[in-house]
C-alpha cells in the first residue's frame, strides 16, 4: 500500500510539472499577449459557423479579447491568429522579450520592424527559410501586430 502511494504521488507531481512547462496553444498565448490591451483580433479558418470575409482560401473572422474565446469554438482547422493594438516601439520590444522569443529573422523596412522567431513557451509553428517560426510580430506608426505562427493580413 505504502508503494502504490508513494508512486500515486510521484505520478501526480510528474504529471503537475509537464502540465506547467508544456507549451500553451496560440488562443491561450494571444489572450496574455491582449490583456487589458483595446485590441482586434483576426482568426484565420477553414471551417465557420460566423459570418466572416471569404479569402478563397479560408476565412477571416474579427473580434475582440471579450469574444475571443465563443469566436475559437465556432471555428475549425485553424491557421493561425493575429491581433493588433496600439503600442510604442518600446512596447514592441518589451514583448518581444516578455514572450522569450528567439529571433530568427528581422526585417526595417521603411519604419515598419518585422521580427520572426521561436516561442518555445508556444506549441505548433511553420518553417520558413528553413527555420521553425511560431511568432511573428510586426511594429508600424504606433501600432503593435503579433500572430502566431505568422501574422495572416496586414500589418
Amino acid at each position: 500500500m505504502k508503494r502504490f502511494l508513494v508512486a500515486s504521488l510521484l505520478f501526480a507531481v510528474v504529471v503537475g510539472v509537464m502540465l506547467y512547462f508544456m507549451p500553451q496553444s496560440y488562443s491561450q498565448q494571444i489572450l496574455g499577449v491582449v490583456k487589458n490591451k483595446n485590441a482586434e483580433i483576426n482568426v484565420y479558418c477553414r471551417e465557420t459557423t460566423l459570418q466572416a470575409v471569404d479569402l478563397g482560401f479560408g476565412k477571416m473572422i474579427s473580434c475582440n479579447a471579450d469574444n475571443f474565446t465563443d469566436v475559437l469554438f465556432k471555428c475549425g482547422k485553424i491557421d493561425g491568429i493575429s491581433a493588433s493594438f496600439n503600442g510604442t516601439y518600446d512596447e514592441f520590444v518589451k514583448l518581444q522579450k516578455d514572450l522569450d522569443l528567439k529571433n530568427t529573422e528581422t526585417q526595417n523596412l521603411n519604419e515598419v520592424y518585422v521580427v520572426c522567431g521561436r516561442c518555445d513557451n508556444i506549441g505548433g509553428g511553420v518553417i520558413v527559410d528553413g527555420n521553425f517560426v511560431n511568432c511573428q510580430i510586426a511594429y508600424s506608426h504606433g501600432t503593435i501586430t503579433v500572430g502566431f505562427p505568422l501574422i495572416l493580413g496586414s500589418y
